[in-house]
């Protein structure tokens, strides 16, 4: 949990930070996670913080400019290019510590493991085919809120959030994945009708808090933070899903509401 918020509150350092020393500051929450990372083999040890770092980057960049200054410049492009690579050869490095890759046979390797990479849509693809239609028992949100559920004693998360493997693949090539996108959960949680019917409401929260932020709210950061969260990890499953996640936003928010009683307002964008 500490690590997690110290990543949240480190991106809003990043883009309240004037000088370089400042924004270096607020990159030292991933080298403890970056070890840990690589401890244990999981990708998702270092991709959930990044994401945490660019969500909560985002929503305080339209607090801070008013929704005013663009976000994607061709600077920008540049170094999302030279990120990307960086994250890419490290996720590569991860990978060498599985006990099923091999750099003999480093071709057959990763396309082995492609399924665990890129498969999360054919994956939900396959499901939807066959189960995605014919649910009948909603589970009313035990997969999207699986984190805060687990918390308050409702039920039980599971490790990787489900236990059933679809194959991706034929042959030698074939892989497997257990990753559905958030979709998955919303239709198991909600059906497939109410299931849009949730994705527009939030997107319509969204839209507000978006432009309360733009209007200088501090606690409608911590909103459209969480809603580029949802966004951003929505290849995966639900950042609700997760407790520490989930509990990372609460100590945002609270630290929101504590500044907005004891600070002084910011004077711009409130004649919104």
């Amino acid at each position: 949990l500490l690590n997690y918020s110290s990543v949240l509150f480190g991106s809003i350092l990043w883009s309240q930070g004037q000088s370089l020393r400042s924004k270096m500051y607020s990159l030292f929450p991933f080298v403890p996670l970056a070890f840990l990372a690589i401890i244990e083999g999981r990708r998702a040890r270092l991709l959930v913080p990044i994401f945490l770092f660019v969500s909560s980057f985002v929503a305080s960049e339209v607090w801070r400019y008013g929704g005013k200054k663009p976000l994607i410049r061709r600077q920008s492009l540049s170094r999302l290019f030279f990120a990307t690579f960086l994250i890419l050869g490290f996720m590569l490095v991860l990978q060498t510590g599985r006990a099923d890759f091999s750099v003999k046979n480093l071709p057959l390797s990763l396309a082995s493991s492609r399924g665990g990479v890129f498969g999360h849509l054919s994956g939900f693809s396959q499901w939807f085919n066959s189960r995605g239609l014919v649910l009948t028992a909603p589970k009313w949100g035990a997969n999207t809120l699986a984190g805060p559920f687990q918390i308050l004693g409702i039920k039980e998360r599971v490790d990787g959030l489900y236990s059933d493997f679809v194959t991706l693949g034929r042959g030698r090539l074939a892989s497997s994945t257990n990753v559905y996108t958030v979709f998955r959960g919303l239709i198991e949680d909600f059906t497939l009708l109410v299931a849009a019917m949730v994705l527009f409401l939030v997107g319509f929260i969204a839209g507000k808090a978006y432009e309360q932020a733009a209007c200088g709210n501090i606690l409608a950061v911590a909103i459209l933070a969480a809603f580029y969260q949802f966004t951003l990890w929505g290849f995966i499953a639900s950042f609700a899903s997760y407790n520490i996640v989930f509990l990372s936003f609460g100590v945002l928010l609270i630290y929101f509401i504590l500044c907005k009683a004891f600070a002084r307002p910011r004077g711009e964008f409130l004649a919104c």
